[in-house]
């Protein structure tokens, strides 16, 4: 059966019904010489994956997409697209929640409703040429709720919203769009930027960072310029590209 979806011009759509990753499907798209942009959504997937590895959840009833797009930036560029995605996410929630709904951006791509993981992203790249080539993964629980997450998940049907996967993903194909044009390969990072600090997760506060196997407690200063972690404790300020963090009070004298 086909579905009708609207998508940006010039974006084409590829939907499964099953499949085992989006993401793994755009990336084999791409070693094959594609370059976007195009969206492959699957209804469900049996090996999905999130951040470092994990497995992420993919039954009937959510969205679950990756765009895949080519672009001619440097690598140090590149890192800053990483708030693209959250923020276009964030967005598609807002599109369909009460205002007074609390939505939250946790470093580094994790959306937050009501405190809850809500969705999921992974972004992967490859270098091909000059070119590179960008896998943007979604998760969006709209019906659904991955059974075992850190600090809980939520979906927007426990809100009382019922969305369609499709209608989803036109939104967020439209977000994004949007927020690429306003990235405008990097030009335009510093109004993302300020626009994610308004919904930064633990601003300020103190914050464990746990990253190649180490530790590092500190408090949450913001984003650097390509989208890193800056963390200050008493040895100064420091900037962080990778990690997990985790808030929580700690032994150390406030500033």
């Amino acid at each position: 059966m086909d579905i009708e979806v609207r998508l940006p011009a010039g974006h084409r759509l590829i939907h499964f019904p099953e499949i085992d990753s989006t993401n793994a499907e755009a990336l084999r798209c791409a070693a094959k010489g594609e370059r976007g942009p195009i969206w492959f959504w699957a209804d469900r997937q049996m090996q999905g994956r999130g951040r470092l590895g994990r497995g992420w959840v993919s039954e009937k009833g959510n969205l679950y997409a990756t765009l895949l797009i080519a672009l001619a930036v440097k690598p140090s560029v590149a890192a800053g697209l990483s708030i693209v995605a959250p923020l276009a996410v964030l967005n598609t929630f807002k599109t369909y929640l009460r205002p007074t709904s609390r939505l939250e951006l946790k470093w580094p791509n994790d959306v937050l409703l009501e405190g809850r993981k809500a969705a999921g992203i992974l972004v992967e790249t490859t270098l091909q040429s000059d070119l590179m080539i960008f896998a943007i993964g979604c998760g969006l629980n709209l019906q659904r709720a991955p059974p075992a997450t850190r600090y809980g998940a939520i979906t927007l049907a426990d809100q009382g919203v019922a969305v369609p996967p499709g209608a989803a993903l036109e939104t967020l194909a439209a977000e994004v769009d949007r927020l690429l044009l306003q990235w405008d390969a990097g030009a335009g990072f510093a109004a993302l930027k300020a626009k994610w600090m308004q919904y930064a997760k633990g601003l300020g506060r103190p914050v464990s960072l746990t990253t190649g196997g180490e530790t590092i407690e500190g408090y949450f200063e913001g984003l650097g310029e390509n989208g890193s972690l800056l963390l200050r404790n008493q040895t100064g300020m420091h900037e962080f590209h990778a990690g997990e963090i985790s808030f929580a009070d700690f032994s150390e004298s406030s500033p």
